[in-house]
């Protein structure tokens, strides 16, 4: 019974440590999800060895950025990376890398941005403790990611023709990267608005 009662004491209270060892699952799923959400808006077709690259190299990337760099540096440290890699491994041009990227960090964005304020609300918690007490991580991103897989499935079923090609002329390149980056801007002053002011 002292093996079970020790569980629950790790998993619901701030455990750092712990946070940091289920980082190494949740990052590898999180990044095999980003990956479907991009090859499949932009009808990206490669081996599934080139996948398994992408998404083991990506998340080691992660762990090392979290681990050395500070925020939000990692993060931009991370999408410039994950562009590269994008752009070298599926043998795209770097139009199609950036969108993948930032279509991928929209579809986290904001179904996160959605099911962060329900669940802090249902739960009666507060930003700090889904951030740092493992049992509300991972039920957090736990719906995120059923959420997510339910959205490339619908993508992939219904509507599987959304194809962004490199036949763009210069100018419509250029304001669709605007537009992402404002998308993106806009998500990331929300969010940080949302963590610190709603505690």
């Amino acid at each position: 019974m002292e093996f079970f009662n020790n569980i629950w004491v790790a998993l619901s209270t701030p455990n750092e440590n712990l946070l940091k060892l289920l980082f190494i699952p949740t990052s590898l799923l999180e990044h095999f999800l980003s990956m479907n959400i991009f090859m499949g808006i932009l009808n990206i077709s490669t081996s599934t060895r080139k996948k398994a690259i992408y998404v083991i190299s990506m998340s080691i990337v992660g762990l090392l950025t979290l681990q050395f760099i500070p925020t939000p540096f990692n993060t931009i440290l991370n999408y410039i990376i994950m562009i590269i890699l994008i752009c070298i491994l599926f043998k795209c041009s770097f139009f199609k890398g950036f969108i993948s990227t930032i279509s991928s960090a929209l579809v986290f964005g904001i179904v996160g941005f959605l099911v962060t304020n329900p669940y802090i609300s249902i739960l009666d918690i507060t930003s700090y403790d889904l951030n740092t007490t493992p049992i509300y991580r991972l039920g957090y991103l736990a719906i995120m990611y059923v959420i997510i897989a339910l959205i490339i499935l619908f993508l992939k079923y219904k509507y599987n023709k959304i194809i962004l090609t490199d036949d763009l002329d210069k100018k419509t390149k250029s304001i669709i990267i605007i537009n992402f980056i404002f998308i993106i801007v806009i998500l990331i002053i929300q969010s940080f608005s949302f963590f610190y002011y709603t505690n």
